[in-house]
C-alpha cells in the first residue's frame, strides 16, 4: 500500500473496520506492506496527561497486520531526512518496522507527460513499500512452502543494521533470497582479474569470496587448481547455519610460464565453480658489457678484464655467476662470471659476446669488438698498463644515506689493482671518475702492490629512483692507457 493518512487520536475509532480487514488478510497467510509517510514525523509521537497516548494514528502504516516501511536516503544507511516536513516518517517505539530505498530512478510516464519524457529520480515511501513487498515475493518464489511468518522472519534475520537510531533495520534482498533457497553457494573471484598477466617469480594475490547459506552445519571446502601447476591452495571453513561471505585468499610466486586456467571449487552441501585465466610471462634478462669499450685494442698476451652486468625482472634477488658466459668468435667459450680476466685471446679481430641466461633457459646477449695485436706490432713495443676495479662488484646498488649542499649521496670506498710490465707503479698516472655527479677524494696508489683506493660521494639524481654511475679507473704509463669500468646504482625514495 503506497499511501498514508493521519487520523487524530479522537477519531482513531473510525479506522477500526479497516484494521479488522488488514488483520484478517494477515491472518489468512498474506503479508501487507504500507508506506510510513513522507512528513519526517515520528509515527509513535505521544501526548501525555496523567496517562500517555499516541496523538495521531497513521493508517495503514499502524494498522494491525501491516508491516510499515520507511525510506533510506540516497546510497545511504540512514533515513531520508530533509528537514521539517520532508523525508521519511519513523517510529520511536518500533512503529516503522523496516526500511528500503526512498529515491529511485523512474522511466517516462505516458499517463503523466508533465513529468517529462526522460528518465529521472522519484522519491517517497510510496516506493519503499512496494520495493519491500517485491523482496518478500522473491523469497516466496525461492521457497513457496514458506509461511508468511517465515518470510517476514527471514527478512528480519537477514536485514542490514544501521547506525541511524531511527532505522531499526533495512532490506537485504540478496541475503534473504539466499537464505530462502537453503544450502547453496556462489563464488566471486576478486583477484586476479580474468586474463591478467604477471611476471614469472613475482607474487600473485588470489582472492575469492564464497557466498554461502545453509540451515545446517556442513563445512565449506575450497580448492584452487591450475591447468599447469595442479593443486594450488585449499581452505576449509565451519561457519555454521546462516548467511556468510567467506574469503579464500593466498599468494603464489612460483607458477609455471604460460596461460593458466585457474579453477575455484567450493563444496559443502552444494558445488560451485569459477574458472578464469592468468598469464605468467618470462621476460628475457638484459645483458650489458661495461668493459672494455667496443673498438679497443690490446697486445698479444696482455691481460684483458671483461666485465658486464645482467638483470632479470623475474629474478629480483639477482642472477648467479653461472648465468654469465663469455664467448669469442676466435676463441669460442672463454669462461663464466660477470668479470673475467684473460690473457690468452688469439691475435685478430674478436667479437666478444656476453650471454646472460635465466633459470628458464631464456638468454640475452651483448657484443663488442676487440682487436688483439701481435706482439711484433710496433704499437706493442710498450705493453699497456693493467687496471681492474676489485671493489665494489659491478652492478652494486645502495640507497643514498647522507646529504650536503649538492644533494643526497652515497659514500663508496673504491679499490682497484694497477700495474705495468715496464713502468714502475709509482710513475703511473691513476685516475678515477664517474659518468654522473660525484666528488672523489684523494687517489692513493701503493707503489709496491699496485693497490689503488679512493673514496667518492656518488650523488642521486633528484628525480630518479635509481641513478647509474659508470665508474672508470684509468691508468696511463705515458705511452698507453688502460681503463676498467663498472656500474654503481645510487637509489633513493621519491
Amino acid at each position: 500500500m503506497s499511501y498514508s493518512a493521519d487520523v487524530p487520536a479522537a477519531f482513531s475509532w473510525t479506522v477500526l473496520p479497516f484494521e479488522l480487514t488488514t488483520a484478517a488478510i494477515r491472518a489468512s497467510g498474506a503479508l501487507l506492506f504500507a508506506s510510513a509517510g513522507n512528513s519526517n514525523r515520528n509515527v509513535d509521537g505521544r501526548d501525555c496527561f496523567i496517562v500517555c497516548w499516541e496523538h495521531t494514528l497513521h493508517t495503514p502504516c499502524e494498522n494491525v497486520g501491516v508491516i510499515c516501511v520507511g525510506g533510506l536516503d540516497w546510497n545511504s544507511r540512514n533515513r531520508a531526512d530533509y528537514g521539517e516536513g520532508s523525508g521519511s516518517n519513523w517510529g520511536s517505539r518500533s512503529g516503522v518496522h523496516i526500511f528500503a530505498p526512498y529515491l529511485y530512478y523512474r522511466g517516462p510516464d505516458p499517463d503523466n507527460l508533465g513529468m517529462g519524457s526522460n528518465a529521472g529520480v522519484i522519491a517517497g515511501t510510496s516506493f519503499s513499500s512496494p520495493y519491500t513487498a517485491a523482496v518478500a515475493a522473491l523469497i516466496w518464489a525461492a521457497d513457496p512452502a514458506l509461511s508468511a511468518n517465515q518470510v517476514w522472519q527471514i527478512m528480519r534475520d537477514t536485514a542490514h543494521l544501521s547506525d541511524d537510531p531511527t532505522v531499526p533495520r533495512y532490506v537485504n534482498a540478496y541475503a534473504a533470497v539466499r537464505q530462502a533457497l537453503g544450502t547453496g553457494g556462489t563464488i566471486i573471484v576478486e583477484s586476479p582479474a580474468d586474463g591478467s598477466s604477471y611476471q614469472l617469480g613475482l607474487p600473485i594475490s588470489f582472492l575469492a569470496t564464497i557466498g554461502y547459506v545453509t540451515n545446517g552445519t556442513a563445512p565449506v571446502n575450497v580448492n584452487w587448481t591450475s591447468s599447469l601447476n595442479g593443486l594450488l591452495h585449499t581452505d576449509s571453513f565451519n561457519p555454521g547455519a546462516g548467511v556468510h561471505d567467506l574469503d579464500s585468499q593466498f599468494n603464489r610466486n612460483n607458477l609455471a610460464v604460460g596461460t593458466h586456467a585457474i579453477t575455484v571449487q567450493a563444496t559443502g552441501g552444494f558445488n560451485a565453480t569459477r574458472t578464469f585465466t592468468v598469464n605468467v610471462l618470462n621476460t628475457p634478462p638484459v645483458a650489458n658489457i661495461t668493459n672494455p669499450s667496443t673498438g679497443a685494442s690490446v697486445c698479444e698476451g696482455e691481460e684483458v678484464v671483461l666485465s658486464g652486468t645482467g638483470t632479470d625482472i623475474n629474478q629480483p634477488s639477482g642472477l648467479p655467476n653461472s648465468a654469465f658466459g663469455w664467448y669469442s668468435n676466435l676463441n669460442d667459450y672463454l669462461g663464466p662470471n660477470p668479470t673475467l680476466i684473460t690473457s690468452s685471446l688469439n691475435v685478430g679481430l674478436h667479437t666478444l659476446t656476453l650471454r646472460v641466461t635465466d633459470n628458464q633457459g631464456v638468454f640475452d646477449e651483448d657484443s663488442i669488438s676487440l682487436t688483439v695485436l701481435a706482439d711484433t706490432n710496433p704499437a706493442c713495443v710498450n705493453n699497456a698498463p693493467t687496471a681492474q676495479i676489485t671493489s665494489p662488484a659491478n652492478g652494486y646498488s645502495e640507497y643514498a644515506n647522507a646529504s650536503d649542499g649538492t644533494g643526497w649521496y652515497l659514500s663508496v670506498n673504491f679499490v682497484g689493482q694497477v700495474g705495468d710490465a715496464e713502468t714502475p707503479i709509482g710513475d703511473l698516472v691513476v685516475t678515477w671518475e664517474s659518468s654522473s655527479t660525484a666528488a672523489f677524494g684523494t687517489v692513493n696508489v701503493n707503489p709496491a702492490t699496485g693497490v689503488t683506493t679512493v673514496t667518492a660521494r656518488l650523488y642521486a639524481d633528484g628525480g630518479e629512483v635509481s641513478t647509474p654511475h659508470t665508474i672508470t679507473l684509468t691508468v696511463d704509463d705515458g705511452d698507453r692507457t688502460t681503463t676498467h669500468t663498472i656500474v654503481v646504482h645510487v637509489l633513493q625514495l621519491i
